[in-house]
C-alpha cells in the first residue's frame, strides 16, 4: 500500500500539538497544504490563492499554477462551516473572485476533487 505523500506532514503535525495547527501568515507551501488537509480554512483559502497566482506567493516558488488546484480548494473552503480569519480574508481575493478568473473546465474538475476531499476518499487527518 502506498501512501498519501501528505502523510509524514500530517503525522508531523499531529505530534506538533493542537497549539501548532493555526495557519501563519508566510507558512511554508508543505505545511499550508497539510493543515488544509487537516480542514483549516485559512490554509485552504491560501492554498487557493497560491495554486492561482503562484507568482504572487514567494512559498510557491518553482512551481507553476494549477487552475484545477485553485478551484478544489476554493471550493472546499467555501464549504466549510468555520470561517476564516479577517486577517486572511484581507490578505488577497476572495474565493469568488479567483472562481470567476478559471476557466470552466478548471472549476469542474476542481468541483470533482472537492468532492472526493469532502466525501473522505482523499487521505486527510
Amino acid at each position: 500500500m502506498t501512501l498519501h505523500p501528505a502523510v509524514p506532514l500530517v503525522a508531523l503535525a499531529v505530534l506538533a500539538g493542537c497549539a501548532g495547527m493555526a495557519y501563519q501568515a508566510g507558512d511554508s507551501y508543505e505545511r499550508t497544504q497539510a493543515l488544509a488537509n487537516m480542514n483549516n480554512p485559512d490554509a485552504q483559502l491560501v492554498l487557493a490563492r497560491m495554486y492561482a497566482d503562484p507568482a504572487a506567493s514567494p512559498q510557491m516558488q518553482g512551481r507553476p499554477q494549477d487552475q484545477v488546484q485553485a478551484a478544489k480548494w476554493c471550493l472546499v473552503f467555501q464549504s466549510e462551516s468555520r470561517p476564516a480569519r479577517p486577517d486572511t480574508l484581507a490578505q488577497g481575493p476572495p474565493c469568488e473572485q479567483i472562481i470567476a478568473r478559471l476557466p470552466p473546465e478548471a472549476v469542474f474538475s476542481g468541483m470533482a476533487l472537492a468532492v472526493q476531499f469532502k466525501q473522505g476518499t482523499w487521505y486527510r487527518y
